[in-house]
């Protein structure tokens, strides 16, 4: 059933893009894009999503995902 709700999320994810790159600029727009997919993707993988294995989400992971986001930070300044 995942399978076909792929077609929404290509239309959120291209949305997405349309909607951030002309306020914000190419690249914090898919850094930030890259950011939240990680951060579902960690949710995800936490709770089983989608018939995913279970890895418990980290501080580790939280980590990597709070890099990202200071390099958008550190880019916009």
């Amino acid at each position: 059933w995942y399978a076909l709700t792929t077609g929404i999320m290509g239309l959120i994810i291209v949305g997405a893009i349309g909607y951030s790159v002309p306020r914000m600029g190419l690249v914090p727009a898919f850094t930030i894009l890259t950011a939240s997919q990680f951060f579902f993707a960690g949710l995800a993988d936490n709770y089983g999503w989608f018939g995913a294995d279970v890895r418990p989400f980290e501080p580790i992971h939280a980590l990597g995902i709070g890099f990202l986001l200071l390099g958008v930070w550190i880019i916009l300044r």
